[in-house]
C-alpha cells in the first residue's frame, strides 16, 4: 500500500487576458492563504500516514518472510476449491471398501508378527562371531592329516573279513558245549591200553 503526495502549487501571479496582470482582492488572497495552509497541513498528514504504511509493510515482510499474502489468499482459495472438486469425485464406499481391506490385512499382520520380547533367545551376528572365534581347535585333526589314514583304511577295506566270511565257523562256546556233550564211556584209556599192552607182550613171548 502506498500513499502518493498530490503535489500542489499556488503561485499567483497575474489573471488577465493578453498578459496582462491585475491585483489580487484582499479577500482571495486571505482564501488562497488559508488553502495554502491546509494543503501543508493534507501534505504533512499524507506523510505520517506513508511513513506509517511503510513501517506496517516492513513489519508484515518481517513476520511473513516476504511471502505475498495477497497471493497466498489466492492459493489458499484454490486449493479449498481444489479439496471440494477432490471430495465430490471420491467414491465413499469405495473408499471404506479399500480402508477396510487394509484393516483386515493389518488384523492378520497383527494376529501372527513378532515383537522384540520373541527375539530375546535369539543369537546375533556379532555374538556368533564371538562364539565361533572362541572355538579352541587345536585338538582336532585337519583334512591334511587324514589322508595317511585314509590310505590304511582303504588298505583294510581291500582285505578284511566280514560277518559272511566267518558263516560257517564254530564259537569258543560251541565247542565248549559241543566237547561237553561227548560220551567217552565207550573209549579205553591210556593207562587202559598200557595194561594191555603189558599182558598182549607176555603172551607174544610165551606163544609158540
Amino acid at each position: 500500500m502506498n500513499l502518493r503526495a498530490v503535489p500542489f502549487t499556488l503561485s499567483v501571479a497575474a489573471f488577465g487576458c493578453n498578459g496582462a496582470s491585475d491585483d489580487i482582492s484582499p479577500a482571495m488572497q486571505a482564501e488562497l492563504d488559508a488553502l495554502a495552509g491546509d494543503l501543508a497541513a493534507l501534505e504533512a498528514d499524507n506523510d505520517t500516514l506513508r511513513a506509517r504504511v511503510t513501517s506496517l509493510e516492513e513489519e508484515v515482510t518481517a513476520q511473513t518472510g516476504g511471502v505475498d499474502l495477497t497471493e497466498l489468499a489466492g492459493d489458499v482459495a484454490q486449493l479449498r476449491d481444489d479439496v471440494g472438486a477432490l471430495r465430490s469425485s471420491v467414491d465413499a464406499s469405495a473408499a471404506q471398501d479399500d480402508v477396510d481391506a487394509v484393516a483386515a490385512r493389518l488384523g492378520a499382520i497383527e494376529a501372527d508378527y513378532l515383537v522384540a520380547a520373541d527375539l530375546g533367545g535369539l543369537a546375533t551376528e556379532g555374538y556368533v562371531d564371538a562364539a565361533v572365534a572362541g572355538v579352541d581347535l587345536s585338538p582336532y585333526a585337519l583334512s591334511a592329516d587324514l589322508t595317511a589314514v585314509g590310505a590304511r583304511v582303504t588298505a583294510i577295506e581291500a582285505d578284511y573279513l566280514g560277518a559272511a566270511a566267518i558263516s560257517g565257523l564254530a564259537t569258543t562256546a560251541y565247542v565248549d558245549t559241543a566237547v561237553a556233550a561227548v560220551d567217552l564211556s565207550p573209549y579205553a584209556l591210556d593207562t587202559d591200553l598200557s595194561t594191555l599192552d603189558t599182558r598182549v607182550g607176555t603172551i607174544e613171548g610165551d606163544y609158540a
